[in-house]
């Protein structure tokens, strides 16, 4: 699984408002599926990490605070 730059980040946003679908941008990135999903819902959708956290059921939210620095 490659690591995603923030640039990455915003082109997955541009491209799934352009069509793509999940499973082809986890291909195209090198990502699973469920990334796909955490770019979608905090940055297009605008949840917010501690949400996230605890719908995914993650034991504390800081993993998805440092993905998000990046």
């Amino acid at each position: 699984m490659s690591k995603l730059s923030y640039e990455d980040k915003i082109e997955i946003h541009k491209k799934k408002k352009q069509g793509s679908t999940k499973i082809a941008l986890a291909k195209e990135y090198d990502v699973s599926i469920s990334i796909i999903d955490y770019i979608y819902r905090i940055l297009v959708n605008g949840e917010s990490i501690t949400s996230v956290t605890i719908d995914e059921g993650l034991p504390s939210h800081g993993m998805l605070s440092e993905w998000f620095k990046y």
